[in-house]
């Protein structure tokens, strides 16, 4: 009897990898046939995305709007969104005008020359000779 019950399980094993080979070869076959390999179709299709405007150009970052962080700062300590670290006293700040969120200079410039909206709000920024 255990002899035979033995025999079952390994012809069931057998079976199932048989199987299971079957399976992974019929899924590659599928897959080279319709498209290449690599390809599956639960895949998201490739869009192209081109950002609608590109960054501001460092002649018009020097029309934004610069103040020096007071001292007063350090009593509630203003957080560059951009770096995350506090405001220290006599840091160049820059305030965006269409929003009003304020920045390390050197950090919202890096990423106003990358794209041209607030990293907070995503308001649009222009630079206005004004």
């Amino acid at each position: 009897m255990a002899a035979a019950l033995a025999l079952f399980l390994l012809f069931a094993a057998a079976a199932a990898i048989l199987l299971l080979h079957l399976v992974v070869a019929a899924r590659a076959f599928r897959n080279q046939r319709h498209g290449g390999a690599g390809r599956s179709r639960y895949r998201v299709p490739e869009t192209s995305y081109t950002p609608s405007r590109a960054g501001l150009s460092p002649a018009d970052l020097r029309f934004l709007p610069c103040f020096a962080a007071s001292a007063s700062a350090s009593a509630s300590p203003e957080l560059c969104a951009v770096c995350l670290e506090a405001a220290c006293a006599g840091e160049r700040w820059r305030a965006l005008p269409a929003c009003g969120h304020a920045f390390h200079a050197a950090c919202v410039d890096r990423w106003l020359a990358r794209a041209a909206a607030c990293p907070v709000c995503r308001a649009s920024v222009s630079a206005s000779a004004s």
